[in-house]
């Protein structure tokens, strides 16, 4: 069972676009159920300074992962420092291949879930999930250590501007959840602005 509860903060400094959002999970493997909280944020690489989001990056929150959006490569490694900075060593990370200077993280802590693997989906049966233009779901399989409860992290940047494929990649992921074991959590920027003029590109 999945319960969520969805917090919308506004963090001091944090302009209405990059504010982060707090969801806090109920993943019940036992009758004790435990929760899984994790922030979702777009932190707009190339329209933020690297510096000011690693310190408000520690003015948020412990949570259990952190599922960023449009990170670049080379701020990865500040952003999740600010995070073990702020709350404990035992968060690692995972930075997607795809998206340019617009990449997908998870940042997860290890003290409380086991980092099974981590994925990039491409496609899922005959639903196209990445063009080779966007960036592809990432998904993080977890296990938590108190009990034993299994679930998939999904980080996601749908297609900003096409329409079609966001559309391809959202149903292809409904498709691809049904058929796995454990839950799934899907999170990040869904990119579901009708006022967006939508194109081809």
């Amino acid at each position: 069972m999945i319960q969520p509860k969805l917090f919308v903060e506004n963090y001091s400094g944090v302009p209405c676009m990059l504010r982060p959002i707090l969801l806090v999970l109920t993943l019940a493997a036992t009758t004790n159920a435990e929760s899984l909280n994790l922030i979702t944020w777009n932190v707009e690489s190339g329209g933020a300074d690297p510096a000011v989001i690693a310190e408000q990056l520690t003015e948020l929150p412990r949570v259990d992962a952190y599922l960023l959006q449009e990170v670049s490569a080379k701020d990865i490694g500040r952003f999740a420092a600010a995070i073990r900075k702020a709350h404990g060593k035992s968060y690692k990370y995972y930075l997607g291949s795809l998206g340019g200077g617009d990449r997908l993280a998870v940042v997860v802590d290890e003290n409380q879930w086991k980092i099974r693997s981590f994925a990039e989906l491409f496609g899922f049966e005959d639903y196209r999930l990445n063009d080779w233009r966007h960036r592809s779901p990432l998904v993080a399989a977890l296990q938590r250590r108190s009990d034993g409860q299994e679930c998939l992290l999904v980080n996601v940047h749908l297609a900003r501007g096409n329409a079609e494929l966001r559309t391809e990649q959202a149903e292809g992921l409904r498709e691809w959840a049904k058929v796995q074991t454990a839950p799934v959590i899907l999170a990040g920027d869904c990119n579901l602005d009708s006022r967006r003029k939508n194109t081809g590109s």
